[in-house]
C-alpha cells in the first residue's frame, strides 16, 4: 500500500506542477506569440497557436526555434539559467514526446549535430532515442506535457522553456502517513495526506 500511494502521491504532484506551468493552473501567464515574443511563443512562422498547421514550417519544433527562445529568455524576460555542478549554466525544456520525435525526424540539423558531435557507436542519442541538448537547452520529453487541437483541430503541445526560478512550492503540511481498522478491524484503510501548493513565478 505504501508503494501505491507513493506512486499515486509523485503523480498528484508532477500533474499539479505542470498544470501551474503550462497556463491551466491559476497563475496567469503572460501570452505573447512569435512577433510579440511573450511567454507564449509559436515554433516556425505560426503567427498565433490557431494558425499551427501540421507543415514542417508552420508549428514543428526546430531547433533554431529553440536557440531563439533561449536568446529572448536570457535578454528580455531575464530567466535565471539553472546553475550546473561543473560551473557551467543551462536551461531546461520539457517536450511532448510527439514534438521531440518531430524534431529528431523533421530537423536535419539535429541527425546532423549528433552524427559530428557527439559519441560514435551504439550509445549515440541517434541510436539510444535520447533527444540530448542544444544550445545549453537540456530537452526533456514527457507525456507530462499538456497538448490539445487548436481552431483548426491540430493537435498543439504546450511545451515548457524553464530556467532555475520557474516555480515555487510551499507546504503547510507534509504528506503524512496513516492507517485505521474499521468494521471492528475487519477492514483496514490506509491513506496519505499533505497541505500544499504552487505557483509559476512571474516577474
Amino acid at each position: 500500500a505504501k508503494e501505491v500511494l507513493k506512486r499515486w502521491l509523485s503523480v498528484f504532484l508532477d500533474t499539479r506542477v505542470w498544470k501551474e506551468l503550462d497556463g491551466r493552473g491559476s497563475t496567469t501567464i503572460p501570452d505573447g506569440n512569435q512577433y510579440i515574443m511573450g511567454n507564449g511563443v509559436q515554433a516556425g512562422s505560426a503567427p498565433d497557436a490557431d494558425d499551427i498547421t501540421d507543415a514542417d514550417n508552420d508549428g514543428r519544433m526546430k531547433l533554431r526555434d529553440i536557440s531563439i527562445l533561449k536568446a529572448y529568455a536570457q535578454v528580455e524576460l531575464k530567466i535565471e539559467p539553472i546553475g550546473m555542478v561543473n560551473g557551467q549554466e543551462m536551461f531546461g525544456m520539457a517536450l511532448h514526446p510527439y514534438a521531440a520525435a518531430s524534431l529528431k525526424v523533421d530537423d536535419a540539423l539535429w541527425a546532423q549535430a549528433q552524427r559530428e558531435a557527439q559519441l560514435m557507436g551504439k550509445d549515440n542519442p541517434l541510436f539510444t532515442g535520447a533527444v540530448g541538448m542544444w544550445d545549453g537547452v537540456v530537452l526533456y520529453p514527457t507525456s507530462r506535457v499538456y497538448r490539445a487541437a487548436n481552431s483548426g483541430s491540430v493537435q498543439v503541445a504546450r511545451n515548457i522553456f524553464f530556467g532555475a526560478q520557474a516555480l515555487s512550492r510551499a507546504y503547510a503540511s507534509y504528506p503524512e502517513w496513516t492507517e485505521q481498522y474499521f468494521d471492528y478491524r475487519r477492514k483496514q484503510g490506509i491513506a496519505t495526506d499533505l497541505i500544499v501548493g504552487e505557483k509559476a513565478n512571474v516577474f
